[in-house]
């Protein structure tokens, strides 16, 4: 992958179109956008093959735009990264299979409760890789609370449609995951 985007990078000041010393900021840009290609794409192959694909792509939506904006939990290496987003892909859809069965579902919209309460209360949680200044804080805070509203209204249109209750599942599921995430990146911050 490095060598990929090396020869771009070159290519990118060879015609002039980046200067030599912000080829740093450039090798970084292309390598996360690189990373963030190779994840969806290996989540989509795996919802694919598992027969969940709008449910993943709901989840992949509902999460990205909470995750971004309530923080949270950061592994430490990509590896670790990759490995906790593909284990929250895999958990959503064995949980979308199983929630429809029952008791779960009633367990499900109590989680989905508790955590858009947590989310509204306690957002955003940052990192120390990614320190919020007070007016962040307000600004993330307040978006946040946004999607915890715009994921409630989804889950009760889906939830209104019998036929698409495991999409109300996968946007319950991601507000969950990402109170679970908050509170592990909270308890990561009072270990450092």
């Amino acid at each position: 992958m490095e060598n990929i985007i090396n020869s771009i990078c070159e290519e990118l000041v060879k015609n002039q179109i980046v200067s030599k010393q912000d080829v740093p900021i450039y090798q970084y840009g292309l390598k996360m956008l690189l990373l963030k290609v190779t994840y969806i794409t290996s989540f989509i192959i795996y919802a694919l093959l598992v027969g969940a694909l709008k449910e993943t792509i709901l989840f992949l939506i509902a999460y990205s735009f909470l995750r971004s904006y309530s923080g949270g939990y950061h592994a430490s290496s990509i590896l670790g990264c990759y490995l906790v987003s593909l284990s929250t892909i895999i958990l959503n859809s064995v949980l979308c299979k199983v929630s429809i069965a029952g008791i779960l579902f009633k367990v499900d919209i109590v989680l989905l409760i508790l955590s858009s309460a947590f989310i509204f209360l306690f957002s955003p949680v940052d990192n120390h890789e990614k320190q919020l200044d007070d007016l962040e804080k307000k600004v993330y805070g307040y978006r946040a609370k946004i999607c915890v509203a715009c994921s409630l209204i989804l889950f009760i249109a889906f939830n209104m449609l019998d036929a698409t209750q495991t999409m109300a599942i996968s946007v319950s599921n991601a507000v969950v995951f990402e109170s679970v995430m908050m509170i592990l990146g909270m308890i990561k911050n009072l270990k450092q």
